[in-house]
């Protein structure tokens, strides 16, 4: 399989919102619902969450 960027990786470049919630958080919140401990997942979405905001607060600052 040839390399290729991830939805999250696109958006980021192209100054986009990143779907973090659809993706991480949603998906996040109904597993630890029913019971699983996903922390691995969970720090990514943590980071992922702070990526974009800082993204999205540079995009606010330079418009």
């Amino acid at each position: 399989m040839n390399p290729y960027n991830t939805s999250i990786k696109l958006n980021y470049n192209q100054n986009k919102p990143l779907k973090v919630e659809a993706i991480f958080g949603n998906p996040l919140r109904a597993a630890t619902s029913a019971g699983a401990d996903w922390p691995r997942i969970a720090m990514l979405y943590q980071q992922l969450q702070f990526l974009n905001a800082k993204k999205m607060a540079e995009i606010v600052k330079f418009t």
